[in-house]
């Protein structure tokens, strides 16, 4: 499979702007030459392409395309919101964290002392 192509798409979400909606198309991990490869393709932005991500396995090569996508989401300078909220509710790492509202964190992430 080259980097142009999707491949078979697992999962779709669609977000809210105000230049109409923003999809996010999610393909199946790929094995790519003992390497583990996630293709995902954002529309609506206006840039749109696909992008490859990798892992060490399907596992991480998921985590790391759904973490890229939120990535591009939340640093599109479009003001993009899922159900509503501007919470899109991808995982998030790094100073990407800084950018999602404070209640991201305090409902998906329990801690107990």
């Amino acid at each position: 499979m080259s980097e142009r192509e999707l491949g078979a798409v697992i999962a779709r979400r669609e977000f809210s702007s105000a230049a109409g909606p923003v999809i996010l198309e999610l393909a199946a991990p790929v094995d790519v030459g003992g390497n583990t490869f996630c293709h995902f393709r954002i529309t609506g932005l206006g840039d749109d392409h696909i992008l490859r991500v990798g892992g060490a396995d399907a596992i991480q090569a998921l985590q790391n395309a759904l973490t890229m996508a939120a990535s591009t989401l939340y640093t599109s300078g479009t003001e993009i919101t899922w159900h509503g909220q501007k919470d899109l509710g991808l995982p998030v790492t790094g100073v990407i964290a800084a950018l999602v509202p404070k209640a991201h964190t305090e409902t998906c992430c329990h801690h107990h002392d």
